[in-house]
């Protein structure tokens, strides 16, 4: 299956989850992502700002806050395709950003080499890490030179075995779904 019809698949089965366990089960995420390991020494979060159907981030970024960490945001260049991540307090108002992707302002950048942890989004993943984004390669190039700990948060509906993949597409160390981790 080519990726534009995988997209079309996966976004469907996503968009099919109720908001009633869109909610229960990005709990369960955010529960799964604070109980890792390195969460305790994160000092810089890298985390993607949500859209409605994706996995929630807000309960990991008051979690973050509340432990003292740091934390940056994506804004996305169109012109350049690349991302640059900002930080991002408890009192930033996120501005609307291209594609409807609510970003903070590009006034405090955050180098790739001070993330600990980056959360990174996707329409799928699969079991080798491979993701299924938007087809920009914004993701793709922002983590060729992110030396974080990558992690894709899914629902499991957007798990697939085996994706599609070229030597451009670059791999999250780790999935996590509400029902399990896979990989590192």
């Amino acid at each position: 299956m080519q990726k534009s019809d995988l997209r079309k698949k996966l976004l469907a089965k996503r968009r099919a989850l109720s908001a009633e366990d869109r909610a229960r089960f990005g709990h369960l995420i955010v529960a799964r992502v604070l109980a890792q390991a390195e969460w305790s020494g994160v000092r810089t979060l890298g985390c993607y700002l949500h859209l409605a159907d994706e996995v929630p981030t807000d309960g990991i970024l008051r979690a973050a806050w509340a432990a003292g960490k740091r934390v940056a945001a994506p804004v996305t260049n169109m012109k350049t395709g690349q991302l640059t991540f900002y930080r991002l307090t408890a009192d930033t108002i996120p501005e609307p950003g291209p594609l409807g992707i609510r970003q903070p302002p590009a006034q405090d950048p955050v180098p790739p080499e001070e993330m600990d942890m980056l959360l990174v989004p996707g329409i799928g993943f699969d079991e080798s890490g491979y993701r299924l984004g938007y087809g920009r390669g914004l993701f793709d190039r922002y983590l060729a030179g992110n030396p974080a700990l990558s992690v894709g948060l899914a629902f499991e509906c957007q798990l697939v075995a085996a994706l599609p993949h070229t030597s451009c597409d670059v791999p999250v160390i780790r999935v996590i779904t509400e029902h399990r981790r896979l990989l590192g």
